[in-house]
């Protein structure tokens, strides 16, 4: 691997790095926003199955409601509250009133977060809301006729058959509701079970992280250093002068070091042509002075000769002028 990495320049090597750990520590911010997303979702999820129930509670309240209020006005007609059964009375509009509340608070059930069979329940709660209504319908038109017969069955249809439809209103309420709080409660579990997901693969992905950066890094450095290394031991020891110049570094890349060995290997090449051809002339010199040392031993060693005279003859002296004063005469013998 750190031949292949020679290959390589630096300069790539270490923007290719930060790249590849760049790249990992945004994998690890792309899964956290991801796992926060995921939560935020959940949590989303939860808070409308809550509000979803609340609603549901209060549709299963108003349902009980108005049928408390429906018998109210029946008992007050019963007692001959004078004008019991007007839409302007007491009991009777606060029935009115919560029948309208009920039509509304089951409208804004509907808009809520709700599975197929929770909204087969709705619709089938609907339609025996519908049949209490119209039967409701034919009670307060028997109550304001004032016939005995016709009071009798209306306080019949109260005490029996709105009974029936009520009770019918409240069992579908409640298996709504029982589904509304299954789902809230899975709901919250795969919050749950999400997030401790993304925990999970969050410590992975971090522990992959460190572990891969870590490896490539030491193999980086490693390819960086070890040719980086024998480079100045090399020039060290030609410093020293202990260095071996028939040796030379490797070549085999494309980096900065291999130029640097490249220009290294052509120097003690030079370096070793030089001392080569210093040390041949130191040959060529000791042999000269082998040469010149015997012929002065031989001639040492010779036994000596009288001179000759050499062949020419000095010329002769030149007589000087005579002197204007005369010689005294030499005495006769």
């Amino acid at each position: 691997m750190t031949a292949g990495l020679r290959r390589v320049r630096i300069s790539t090597r270490l923007v290719a790095a930060m790249a590849i750990l760049l790249a990992l520590l945004g994998t690890v911010v792309a899964i956290g926003l991801s796992a926060i997303a995921n939560q935020a979702a959940a949590t989303t999820k939860v808070a409308d199955y809550e509000r979803t129930t609340r609603m549901a509670m209060q549709v299963k309240f108003r349902s009980g409601d108005f049928n408390g209020w429906q018998t109210a006005y029946a008992f007050d007609v019963s007692r001959g509250v004078p004008d019991a059964a007007a839409d302007t009375a007491g009991a009777r509009k606060s029935f009115l009133a919560s029948v309208a509340a009920f039509r509304s608070e089951v409208a804004a059930l509907r808009e809520g977060r709700l599975s197929a069979e929770e909204r087969t329940h709705l619709d089938r709660m609907e339609a025996a809301f519908g049949e209490f209504m119209t039967l409701d319908q034919r009670i307060v038109e028997d109550y304001r006729s004032g016939d005995r017969e016709r009071l009798a069955r209306a306080d019949g249809l109260v005490a029996v058959d709105e009974i029936k439809i009520f009770n019918t209103i409240a069992a579908e309420v409640d298996a709504l509701t029982a589904g509304i709080d299954a789902d809230a409660a899975a709901a919250t579990r795969d919050a749950d079970a999400a997030s401790d997901r993304a925990s999970a693969v969050m410590v992975l992905v971090g522990i992959l992280t460190v572990v891969v950066g870590a490896l490539f890094a030491f193999v980086l450095i490693r390819s960086i250093i070890r040719p980086l290394g024998t480079l100045n031991e090399r020039l060290a020891e030609i410093a020293d002068g202990d260095g071996d110049l028939t040796q030379r570094l490797e070549e085999a890349g494309r980096d900065e070091i291999t130029v640097a060995a490249g220009g290294f290997n052509r120097f003690a090449g030079r370096m070793q042509e030089l001392v080569a051809a210093v040390a041949a002339k130191a040959r060529e010199v000791s042999s000269a002075a082998d040469e010149l040392s015997a012929v002065s031993t031989q001639l040492a060693g010779a036994p000596s000769r009288p001179a000759r005279r050499p062949a020419w003859s000095a010329p002769a002296p030149r007589r000087c002028r005579r002197s204007s004063r005369r010689s005294p005469p030499r005495p006769s013998r």
